[in-house]
């Protein structure tokens, strides 16, 4: 081979390693990387990232997507006033913010026993109360359905309690409400043992990724972060600095990622891009699409599980009644609240798949404390079924597949992702630029050293080019 041949391989070799998205693009297969601090997980799920988003029913997300149980014929709900009755319907882009009341009382009344026939009279306003009977299509909903095809969809998964946000962000954590019914937490926070008390004392590692989080914020937080963070409304927890030290900023989650310090227990929280109405969805998902996208390009996606679920239905519509659990030991029955979306996006999810087993918030806890061998917080968390059904870790682990589909809202993306398609798409036109030449070369020394009967196909000239 010629001097011009050889660097002209050697360059196009390395142009194609180079650009090679080796930190899990599609189509890679990301490598397992396991850290002390995940050593005591018992298989190969060594992370599990937890993101709960506000304020939407399982129906109101899901109700057209294709695999799930579609909405009964024709309930009409009455209204609160006046006669006629309101019908399940698509929303408008202008109608998408209802802000809904999502009170423990008006999910009572919504659900009206389990006749479900309230949600209409349980808003105060009767316009805002014909919106809840609305759900979103395809369009809108295109990474969320994305993600159901390509991973596990669970749609018999309930909000812990009829509660709002607070209540329910507290199951996520301890398997307990700690007797708020609502939002908010008193004037002298709250307090109950945690799962990241067990983590700590097990030596597993774990964060608390925050949106919008900041110094002033941690020392006096806000109502609003409180609900959506109840880790800040735990003055144990904020005067502990080796607890506290692991609440932190979102940009974090990023770093960790790259530099390989990512904890085997996470929970992310939103706070701009939560979800709750009057937020755009498309915000969330977008937000929710970035942290997946960064996961999916780091070197633990084939080791990590992401629950994504959302803390109550904020009041929208769901046609499936509620069951109420047993007794627990202290002779109390409890009263789930609405179903609620739930997915888990994992290498090893049942692709495609619907699971339809009775699941709460408490499932969450319950899958963690399998993996790392924890004891149950609770009564409820000791008897909720695990998300682990919707694993199969005997499968071909499925591969990352970054930006299959980009929210029709917004399009958010990460730093790092951007550089390594600019990489990329870089050195495909330098190998293109290259064969190019390679081409063109071979065409000029034909011309010049062809002799008249010894002609040969172009085809055949340039792949001996190469040998």
């Amino acid at each position: 081979m010629s001097g011009w041949r050889r660097w002209t391989v050697a360059a196009l070799a390395a142009a194609l390693v180079l650009g090679y998205p080796n930190r899990g693009v599609a189509g890679a297969t990301a490598t397992i990387a396991v850290g002390r601090s995940s050593a005591l997980a018992t298989g190969p799920i060594r992370h599990v990232i937890v993101v709960v988003q506000s304020h939407h029913s399982f129906d109101n997300y899901f109700a057209l997507y294709r695999g799930v149980p579609p909405l009964p014929n024709g309930p009409c709900l009455p209204k609160a006033t006046g006669t006629g009755c309101v019908t399940p319907f698509t929303l408008a882009p202008s109608q998408s913010k209802a802000g809904l009341n999502d009170s423990y009382s008006a999910m009572l009344e919504a659900m009206d026993g389990a006749r479900m026939d309230g949600f209409v009279k349980a808003q105060s306003n009767s316009q805002v109360g014909t919106l809840a009977m609305g759900h979103y299509g395809a369009q809108e909903m295109g990474y969320y359905w994305s993600l159901a095809k390509r991973f596990t969809l669970f749609d018999n998964f309930f909000a812990a309690t009829p509660g709002g946000s607070f209540p329910n962000r507290l199951f996520a954590i301890s398997g307990q409400d700690g007797g708020y019914a609502n939002a908010g937490a008193a004037a002298g926070g709250v307090d109950m043992p945690t799962i990241f008390d067990e983590l700590q004392a097990k030596g597993v590692s774990w964060k608390y990724y925050v949106e919008g989080l900041s110094a002033a914020e941690m020392a006096g937080p806000t109502g609003y972060q409180e609900t959506l963070v109840p880790l800040l409304a735990m003055p144990r927890i904020l005067a502990d600095p080796a607890m506290a030290g692991r609440i932190v900023g979102l940009s974090r989650y990023f770093t960790d990622l790259e530099s390989g310090k990512f904890p085997a227990v996470s929970y992310v929280a939103a706070t701009s891009s939560s979800e709750q109405p009057p937020q755009d969805p498309g915000k969330g998902e977008a937000f929710v699409r970035t942290l997946i996208n960064a996961l999916m390009q780091s070197s633990e996606w084939s080791s990590t599980a992401v629950i994504l679920t959302w803390d109550d239905a904020g009041g929208w519509y769901d046609h499936v009644a509620p069951p109420t659990l047993g007794a627990s030991p202290a002779k109390t029955a409890q009263q789930l609240g609405l179903r609620v979306p739930a997915l888990l996006i994992s290498p090893y999810s049942r692709s495609g798949s619907v699971v339809s087993r009775q699941m709460d918030t408490t499932s969450i806890l319950r899958f963690i404390e399998e993996n790392w061998d924890l004891a149950p917080l609770t009564y409820r968390d000791a008897t909720a079924s695990s998300l682990s059904v919707g694993l199969d870790l005997a499968r071909k682990p499925i591969p990352p597949l970054v930006n299959s589909v980009t929210p029709t809202r917004m399009a958010a993306s990460h730093g790092p992702a951007r550089l390594v398609y600019l990489f990329y798409l870089g050195s495909l036109a330098v190998a293109a630029a290259l064969l190019s030449f390679a081409v063109g070369a071979e065409r000029r020394r034909g011309r010049r050293g062809r002799e008249p009967g010894n002609e040969k196909p172009p085809g055949r000239r340039i792949l001996e080019l190469w040998r």
